[in-house]
């Protein structure tokens, strides 16, 4: 799938985001343009909606905040995540998000 991938050299499962701020609730949505889609119950000013996301990522993968970082587009609905250690469950339940 093109919208994450393991980078087994530094050990970070990278995962691509289409981010839609203001929705009703938060949720994955499918894939969007080559990127995993969800929907954010946050807006998107003083970082609201990335703080919302980080969560719901670490929720959703029951991962500790610490383990899961915008690396790229904090101010862009298009971001890249990194998931920093990431074990073979993490792995697994990240495939079965855009199903």
């Amino acid at each position: 799938m093109d919208w994450f991938h393991l980078d087994t050299k530094r050990n970070v499962l990278v995962l691509k985001l289409h981010i839609q701020p203001n929705a009703r609730s938060t949720a994955v949505s499918g894939l969007h343009d080559g990127a995993l889609k969800i929907r954010v119950a946050a807006p998107a000013v003083d970082d609201k909606a990335n703080e919302l996301l980080l969560d719901f990522i670490g929720r959703t993968l029951d991962l500790p905040a610490n383990r899961v970082i915008i690396v790229a587009g904090m101010h862009t609905r298009k971001k890249t995540v990194q998931i920093i250690h990431p074990e073979p469950s993490v792995i697994t339940r990240v495939r079965e998000l855009a199903v």
